[in-house]
């Protein structure tokens, strides 16, 4: 990920591009290059170079959990071992093992009162729980869950929701 110290820059074209990227990724270049008002090679040439520079991080399938068997989504919010009083460094034990588990689709360490949010995706509720106490609650992790559940979904942006910043 770049910092913003060495952030690209990027011109009206390469906005377009990215914005018309974000609705569809699986655009061909011509169809790309009539969004954005250019040839098709001159659309390969930037897209390359926004890939090149790390702007572009990757293509991948977005799938539909419920369509999959996962129709629960769980937000998790964990305090390690050390904001409850029982000694020990437990975060390198945490990122090791959060990664093992494959329910956890999204782990981030967030400053205040939680250490990590994890964004999980189960078949249904006794999931959650074999995971919050089985490997979850093993040593020398030392978690405390709080867990929200999903109830509707109202809106996504694959960019952290800053898409205008495109425009």
């Amino acid at each position: 990920m770049m910092s913003m110290e060495t952030a690209s820059t990027l011109d009206a074209i390469d906005r377009r591009i990215l914005a018309a990227l974000q609705q569809q990724g699986r655009s061909t270049y011509d169809e790309l290059a009539a969004v954005v008002g250019l040839s098709a090679s001159a659309t390969l040439r930037r897209v390359k170079r926004l890939e090149e520079e790390g702007v572009i991080a990757g293509y991948v399938a977005l799938l539909a959990p419920e369509r999959v068997g996962l129709g629960l989504t769980a937000y998790i919010n964990v305090r390690l071992a050390k904001h409850l009083g029982q000694g020990g460094n437990p975060i390198d034990a945490f990122t090791a093992a959060v990664q093992a588990w494959p329910e956890v689709v999204e782990c981030v360490a967030l400053s205040g009162e939680m250490d990590y949010l994890l964004r999980v995706l189960v078949q249904r509720h006794g999931a959650l729980l074999a995971l919050r106490d089985g490997p979850a609650a093993a040593p020398p992790i030392g978690l405390r869950f709080g867990d929200f559940f999903k109830w509707h979904f109202y809106a996504a942006s694959f960019f952290g929701g800053c898409t205008n910043l495109l425009e």
